[in-house]
C-alpha cells in the first residue's frame, strides 16, 4: 500500500531507527530523534545504491514519489543517477 501524508505525520519515533516503505525502493527513515528522512534504494548493474532525497516535510511525499518515478521512467539503465540531476529533472 502506498504511503499517505496522514500516515507519515502519524508515525512516532521509536528507540531504534525504522523504515516506512512506499514503493519502487522509496522509503522514509524515522530516527529516534523524530527526524523523518526520504531515502531511495535502487540497483545499477546488480549493485545496490542509496540516495538521500531530503527531510520530511521539506521534501513532501508527492515530490519524492514524482522524483523517483520520473528517474525510473526516463533512464532506468543510467549508471550516473545523481541527486542534482534528479531534482533538476522534475522542477
Amino acid at each position: 500500500m502506498a504511503l499517505t501524508d496522514t500516515a507519515i505525520r502519524g508515525t512516532k519515533p521509536r528507540q531504534k531507527p525504522f523504515k516506512v516503505y512506499d514503493r519502487d525502493g522509496l522509503f522514509l527513515l524515522v530516527n529516534p530523534s523524530g527526524s523523518k528522512l526520504w531515502r531511495w534504494r535502487y540497483r545499477v548493474d546488480g549493485k545496490e545504491k542509496l540516495m538521500a532525497l531530503g527531510e520530511y516535510p521539506l521534501v513532501g511525499l508527492r515530490f519524492s514519489t514524482v522524483a523517483t518515478t520520473h528517474e525510473l521512467s526516463v533512464c532506468p539503465q543510467d549508471k550516473r543517477i545523481s541527486r542534482a540531476r534528479l531534482l533538476c529533472a522534475i522542477t
